[in-house]
């Protein structure tokens, strides 16, 4: 009899001891499983955050490229001058057309670079530098071939920009800041008010508190 007890005892033993391996078994995978999502998650984020950086970089870069192609457009129509017709009639001469695409290659970068900033591709501070100039472009409201920059965006942004509306409200706020002294607290102001409110940005480029 005592044998039989002993031997019960033994298989339960072995029972109890393989349903805790079965367990520790189940315990480890687990682990591990947790282990390569972490993994997983971490080489997913860094590879978005590699490709975010590399698009930044592209975009910036494009802007360079841009501003190099409009300053050019500039210089090559800074000795013309609207002709009388145009302004009294809206006739254009060939010499017109390049003035006025200087214009519209000028408000386009603009437009690019706000979507740039929208799409989290641009860095806030960058964007108030860019915003606060563009209110000092007002202020100053130099011409270029006999065309000042608030009457080349009243002439062009109603054809090519007005479907643009956050941009299109944006630009017109800027122009209405042009006799502020300090417009910067406006401009930040206009700036969170008139772009995106989802953009999805890294912690870097997150506006400061």
């Amino acid at each position: 009899m005592s044998d039989i007890i002993a031997a019960v005892q033994r298989h339960l033993f072995a029972d109890d001891l393989y349903s805790l391996l079965h367990l520790m078994y189940l315990h480890i995978n687990s682990l591990i499983a947790a282990t390569a999502m972490v993994v997983t998650v971490k080489v997913y984020l860094s590879h978005r955050d590699a490709v975010l950086i590399a698009r930044q970089v592209e975009a910036l870069a494009h802007c360079n490229r841009r501003y190099e192609e409009v300053s050019a457009h500039r210089r090559s129509v800074r000795d013309k001058q609207l002709s009388p017709g145009y302004l009294a009639d809206g006739s254009k001469t060939t010499s017109d057309d390049a003035i006025l695409d200087y214009f519209v290659n000028y408000w386009a970068l603009q437009a690019m670079q706000f979507d740039y900033y929208n799409d989290g591709l641009i860095d806030y501070n960058t964007m108030m530098k860019w915003s606060v100039a563009k209110v000092y472009t007002f202020a100053r409201n130099e011409s270029v071939a006999g065309l000042d920059y608030r009457s080349s965006w009243a002439l062009v942004s109603p054809q090519f920009f007005r479907e643009k509306q956050q941009f299109f409200a944006y630009v017109q706020w800027l122009a209405g800041l042009a006799r502020e002294v300090e417009p910067e607290r406006l401009v930040a102001a206009g700036l969170e008010r008139h772009t995106r409110p989802n953009r999805r940005l890294r912690p870097w480029q997150r506006r400061p508190r």
